[in-house]
This record gives structure tokens, sequence and C-alpha cells, in this order.
């Protein structure tokens, strides 16, 4: 589950690399989401 949820939101970072070259603030933006995502899946699985 953790592995495919992982991948899709790999994936979709890709394309959007592919569509333009993320700046420094894109990519802080996207830790944080991706940090809040984990956090919400760990207190899901608790």
């Amino acid at each position: 589950m953790g592995f495919i949820f992982g991948f899709f939101i790999w994936d979709d970072m890709l394309s959007k690399w592919i569509r333009g070259a993320p700046t420094k603030q894109d990519l802080q933006v996207r830790v944080e989401e991706l940090e809040s995502r984990v956090q919400a899946l760990e207190e899901r699985t608790r």
C-alpha cells in the first residue's frame, strides 16, 4: 500500500518536472505536502 502510494506521488512529481523544472520554492512546497500526507497516513495506521 505504502509503496504504491509513494509511487503515485513520485510519478506525479516526475510529470510536473517534465512539464517545467521546479524552482526551489516548488520543491519546498512539495516536501511539505509529502510530509503532511505521510503524517496523515501514520495517524490512520496507528
